[in-house]
């Protein structure tokens, strides 16, 4: 028809997402599962082709389809902005315990494993680790570790907002992750973020100052980050208005304006 034609897709390649998914499930299973092959990733395939650009929003993103032979100057970046209404409470919450939030719902994409693990290594005294997701029944026992609160009933968006004013610390220990929306609303709840390398959000950090960034896979990693700021309040005050700071950059004016410039630039 003559159009620029754009696909915006929030994650990687599907075929670096699932070969991904694919190999966490082996690792963890400790047997061979193969990558999901359905009809519409075929489809998705075949319109990554057709487009004239690919809209993504994050480095991580964008690699993986330079890794699949598609030119850099089709594959473009644009960060996501906060799309919940997150922000600070008013006044700091009286937690009786220095607590660890993780919001997601796949736990082989989403390095839950991991952040248990790390959990489970610490032991921290007057901490929890709240996880708003669940686990499979191979890792059922993961519950079980100490100072731990699963929720697994659905959330309203004022109750998900409240989970983040009453945290010290938001995680995304993700092994894949096209961005990781956590991210950004941990930090617009003027918290610091722990987030892996995978995470594509990644790119809008500055790792020590607004939150930290820790290898794939790796719960000694993210234990020690933890400790770390379990050991500092006063770090974990500094980063949170860091983390606030960052925030702004991220807002949906500023993302508007981001999408505005770059469509604007594709059909020049």
């Amino acid at each position: 028809l003559g159009a620029v034609a754009v696909i915006e897709r929030g994650c990687p390649h599907i075929d670096v997402q699932q070969e991904f998914v694919a190999e966490e499930k082996s690792r963890l299973l400790g047997r061979k599962v193969l990558p999901e092959s359905k009809p519409t990733y075929d489809r998705m395939k075949r319109e990554y082709n057709l487009a004239d650009y690919i809209l993504v929003p994050s480095n991580y993103s964008r690699d993986s389809f330079i890794a699949k032979g598609f030119s850099p100057e089709k594959v473009i970046r644009v960060p996501l902005c906060n799309e919940k209404p997150v922000a600070p409470p008013e006044s700091p919450p009286a937690l009786d315990k220095f607590t660890v939030l993780t919001i997601g719902g796949e736990f082989y994409r989403k390095g839950l494993y991991y952040l248990l693990k790390a959990w489970e290594m610490l032991g921290l005294k007057d901490a929890e680790l709240v996880v708003k997701g669940d686990v499979p029944k191979e890792f059922e026992y993961l519950r079980r570790i100490p100072g731990t609160r699963f929720i697994t009933d659905h959330l309203s968006i004022p109750d998900l907002v409240r989970l983040y004013q009453n945290c010290h610390v938001v995680a995304v220990p993700s092994v894949e992750e096209g961005f990781g929306m956590v991210t950004v609303e941990g930090l617009a709840a003027g918290v610091p973020v722990i987030v892996t390398e995978n995470v594509g959000a990644a790119d809008i950090l500055e790792d020590g100052k607004d939150g930290f960034i820790v290898p794939i896979r790796s719960p000694e990693s993210i234990a020690e980050k933890i400790k770390f700021l379990y050991d500092n309040p006063d770090v974990v005050r500094k980063m949170g208005e860091a983390a606030l700071q960052k925030a702004r950059e991220y807002s949906h004016g500023a993302f508007t304006n981001r999408m505005i410039e770059t469509y604007t630039q594709m059909v020049s």
